[in-house]
């Protein structure tokens, strides 16, 4: 990706995140605001990247409860999973240290998703029993089974839950 492309991409993400940040700060039904956001946002993320999805068998998605596990290549994958979703926003399992990062954090427990810690296996998987007990409820879940990426493309790790 060129510099032009990434300070495009990079100024389309913060501009959105603030619009939602701020839109969500004087709402009272902050929740069911933030809810509807990122089929807005997320797609407006991949145009700005020059990224076009191509979606194939839409058509056998189910209307109820749903396990999404897609591959995590990259950092727009959480972007295109959500645009690739248009009716339902998917609840993700992701590891516990997110809730350290400024705004990303906080922004984690607002929507719902599930951290999990990977230090210690029984806890991430009553944590993760915890979700799917929510997703019941015609939600989809989303996790990415196949654990960390690196810089490199190469797979540390691998799902163990």
């Amino acid at each position: 990706m060129g510099w032009t492309r990434a300070a495009r991409l990079a100024g389309t993400a913060i501009r959105e995140f603030v619009r939602v940040w701020v839109g969500a700060s004087w709402r009272r039904d902050r929740r069911a605001y933030l809810q509807t956001q990122p089929q807005i946002v997320f797609p407006r993320i991949l145009t700005a990247a020059g990224v076009t999805l191509q979606i194939e068998g839409h058509e056998h998605l189910l209307d109820g409860p749903m396990l999404v596990a897609p591959n995590h290549q990259g950092n727009l994958d959480i972007p295109a999973v959500v645009a690739a979703l248009p009716n339902h926003l998917p609840r993700f399992v992701f590891k516990q240290e997110l809730l350290k990062v400024p705004v990303f954090g906080r922004l984690q427990t607002w929507y719902g998703n599930i951290p999990i810690d990977r230090a210690n296996r029984d806890q991430a998987v009553r944590q993760i029993r915890a979700g799917l007990a929510d997703v019941a409820g015609n939600q989809y879940l989303a996790l990415f089974p196949e654990g960390t990426r690196t810089r490199t493309g190469v797979k540390i790790g691998r799902a163990h839950v």
